[in-house]
Parts: structure tokens; sequence; C-alpha cells
């Protein structure tokens, strides 16, 4: 009988390791729970870095078609037109009065814009066929090439017209001849103009 006390103070230890146990094992989960939360966070702190470090698609399109631009559109056009000014160009009846005041030579000017200016037009086919445009700007990288290719169909077009003449060049025959390359002239530019309004509208806030 006298035993029985200390069989008591055994049960109430017990009882209390346990309740401790069930404290610490409490306060791990707690710690666990903290340390994946804190996990999480930095993953999805982690995903919105690269995300917001991922350059814009149409403000690099955008840079990419007008360095294209710049050096091989208006670059044949400078060898088609030496010492012209491009930005003086503002209609298709600029073009044709620059293209039939050298037209003059003739052959020597067919042999030009064959030898020396069409090659910057097939580049410039090559690149933006090579580019990955969104899909918003997809149709006008397709005009773009619609575009070059009546220009480069053109070239070959009013050189062959200037090669093969036998007597002084004519102005009304002339005109006939170069209108392919004078309307590629005037759709590229066009489509070009829309691929930049469609690339400023996407890039305001």
């Amino acid at each position: 009988m006298g035993d029985t006390p200390e069989f008591d103070n055994v049960g109430l230890s017990d009882r209390g390791a346990l309740e401790d146990a069930k404290a610490f094992n409490k306060g791990k989960g707690r710690l666990l729970f903290a340390m994946l939360g804190c996990l999480l966070l930095a993953v999805l702190a982690f995903g919105w870095y690269l995300v917001q470090d991922q350059p814009n698609p149409y403000s690099e399109l955008g840079k990419q078609v007008n360095g294209l631009r710049g050096q091989y559109f208006d670059g044949f056009w400078t060898c088609a037109l030496p010492g012209k000014r491009l930005v003086e160009l503002k209609s298709d009846a600029d073009v044709r009065t620059e293209l039939h005041m050298r037209a003059e030579a003739r052959g020597r000017y067919g042999d030009h814009l064959v030898n020396k200016c069409r090659p910057l037009t097939i580049e410039l086919m090559v690149r933006l066929r090579a580019l990955i445009p969104p899909p918003e700007a997809q149709p006008f990288v397709k005009e773009m090439l619609a575009a070059l290719t009546k220009m480069d169909e053109g070239t070959r077009s009013y050189a062959q017209h200037l090669q093969d003449l036998e007597g002084a060049y004519d102005d009304a025959a002339g005109e006939s001849a170069q209108s392919g390359l004078v309307r590629g002239w005037y759709e590229f530019r066009k489509a070009h103009g829309g691929l930049n309004k469609l690339v400023r509208d996407q890039l305001q806030p």
C-alpha cells in the first residue's frame, strides 16, 4: 500500500514527458512549415525575377527589324540612288524620277543595280525569314517579305530593260519596266510602318 504513491509519480512523470514530446513535435512542425513557406517564397521570387529579366519580344523584334531595314533596305536604295538623301523620297513619283535620271547610263546602270544593289535585298529577305516574331507581328513580316520579292523581281526586270536598250532611254517605257521595283519600295515601307505601330502599341504601359 505504501508503494502506490511511487507508481503514481511515475505515471505523472510519463504524462509530463508525453506532453513535452507533443510540444516539441508541434514546434518542429511549425518550424518545418515556416521553412517550406520561405522556400516557396524564394522560388516564386526567383520565377518573378526570371520573367522580369526576359526582354520584351516586341521590343526585340522592333530593334531587329529597324536595324535590318537601315542596313539592307536603305542600303539598297542608297546604292540604287547614289547621292540622294532617302528622307527626301516621299512618294513613288519621287522614286521614279530618281530612277529615270540615273537610267540615262542604260546598261551600266542596269549592271550596277543587279551586281551591286540587289544582293542587299536578297540578304534582307534571308534575315527576315530567320526571325521568329510574335503571332500578331507575323502578318507584317510576311508583307515585308512579299514587298521585297516584288522589289527584287522589279530590280531584275528594270535592269534587263536597261541592258537591252539600243537607243536612248525613254521615260514612258522605263516607267513600265520599273513598276515592280517602285511598288516593292512602297509596300515594304507600308508594312514596316504597320509593324512599328504594333510594337509601339505593345510597349505602351
